[in-house]
């Protein structure tokens, strides 16, 4: 309805319906479409009435309504789209307008009906003369059917004027189709008592529950679910034309079909929405534990970078040397993968190190530098907890033998001790963790 937005409606030099009909071709089609929608939809429970006066054993009691109720909605269903109907939509109210029954058993239930075809000629019409031409048609209509039913009553013609005036006033038809049927509070008595008398005749009939749900939430201007409506609206012609038992069927088919996708879709939503907060939450505990593990300072290594690069090259050196590589198509998982990031990250600290500048260094290199220490903490750990494991010979057989081939080398425990010293700097309990380290080593050693 963007061509409708862009457009202010002025009803200001709008005070009769002669007058709504001039100005209509120079509005939007789609507000066309909604008021010639509307106007077909009070005219309904005119024809409604033919269910409540025949017997419900009748299978062609309807088919008039079936009709009407077709080639309403189809005229709903487009004003509330785009401006230009969809090609569905087009052929749907072709199909309806040649559906429309030629015989009427009364003035009423032909004014009514017609009112209906008319707003499914708004979607078939390309112009905004041609669609403001049809929507008056369908308003004259259903200006007709009001007077004649309240005639037919025995009570003083209706005038729609002041209803029509109103629709028009709303501005565009999107919101027309959520505003109250009848928008002044006035309706023709018959016309009520009509609805009333459908929705009474059918409480028992599943054939006609549908439109009642369906004209009630129009009337109310809270409709049901657009996307059930188009389905509905592009029923195939031989179904409609085989009645209203076969419709209801088909609409019944229609919801459960909708149902089983919307809760498929769902089901989607509701994995991905898990999987997206169960990556938010790993990210985050991933997160929180670099943040347990990254160092106080790491001033110690930039004052003796010269020093610390050389020590952690060669640790970086000596554990890449020994750590047994995992096959191509298998990934590093357990002490494999701590054995094989611990190298990556005392080469990736040397080389910030080599990068920073002399002087004062900016926070954010700060920062990396003690994640990438950090980073190598939470490999250690897990290579430390290995050791451990082969003390107590609860090892896994996969960890125990990447650990076990190296535990031998005194060269890697060397530079390894060496790099960790480099990184602990002056905080006595790494150190002294560290170099208690070596002993751990040397029982593994025996343990494997």
């Amino acid at each position: 309805m963007a061509a409708e937005a862009a457009m202010q409606v002025n009803m200001d030099e709008v005070t009769n319906e002669r007058e709504l009909y001039a100005w209509l071709s120079s509005q939007p089609a789609g507000l066309s479409r909604a008021i010639a929608a509307r106007a077909a939809l009070r005219s309904l429970p005119a024809v409604m009435n033919q269910v409540e006066r025949t017997s419900g054993n009748n299978v062609n009691a309807g088919a008039s309504l079936v009709a009407c109720l077709r080639a309403t909605l189809i005229s709903c269903v487009a004003a509330n789209g785009d401006d230009t109907p969809a090609a569905e939509l087009k052929e749907a109210a072709h199909a309806a307008i040649s559906a429309a029954p030629r015989m009427y058993p009364s003035v009423t239930d032909r004014t009514a009906t017609l009112a209906g075809m008319s707003a499914a000629e708004t979607v078939i019409s390309s112009s905004r003369a041609s669609v403001a031409d049809a929507a008056s048609q369908a308003m004259q209509l259903a200006a007709d059917t009001a007077r004649s039913a309240t005639l037919t009553a025995g009570l003083n013609p209706f005038d729609s004027e002041d209803t029509v005036l109103k629709d028009a006033a709303v501005g565009t038809g999107a919101e027309l189709l959520i505003t109250r049927l009848w928008s002044t509070g006035k309706a023709p008595m018959p016309v009520i008592e009509f609805w009333e008398g459908f929705v009474k005749a059918t409480k028992d009939d599943p054939v006609w529950h549908y439109w009642v749900e369906w004209y009630q939430g129009l009337m109310g201007g809270r409709p049901i679910d657009w996307e059930f409506q188009f389905a509905v609206a592009q029923i195939d012609d031989a179904i409609w034309r085989k009645g209203a038992q076969a419709v209801a069927e088909e609409i019944e088919r229609l919801r459960a079909v909708m149902a089983a996708a919307a809760a498929a879709r769902a089901k989607a939503e509701a994995e991905q929405a898990e999987a997206i907060a169960a990556a938010a939450a790993a990210q985050a505990a991933a997160q929180e534990r670099i943040q347990a593990a990254m160092p106080a300072s790491v001033d110690h290594l930039l004052d003796n970078r010269i020093l610390a690069t050389a020590v952690l090259d060669g640790a970086a050196a000596a554990l890449r040397a020994t750590t047994p590589k995992p096959a191509a198509d298998t990934p590093a998982i357990g002490a494999q993968a701590a054995l094989s990031d611990m190298p990556q990250s005392l080469t990736q600290i040397a080389t910030q190190l080599r990068s920073l500048p002399v002087g004062t260094v900016a926070e954010p290199a700060i920062s990396a530098l003690k994640s990438e220490v950090a980073k190598f903490n939470m490999a250690f750990d897990v290579l430390e907890s290995t050791l451990s494991k082969l003390n107590a010979q609860t090892c896994a057989p996969g960890d125990r033998a990447v650990v076990s081939p190296m535990l031998g080398n005194p060269v890697v425990l060397g530079n390894l001790v060496s790099g960790l010293l480099i990184l602990a700097g002056p905080n006595g309990k790494l150190v002294e963790r560290y170099e208690g380290f070596t002993s751990q080593w040397q029982s593994a050693r025996k343990a494997a």
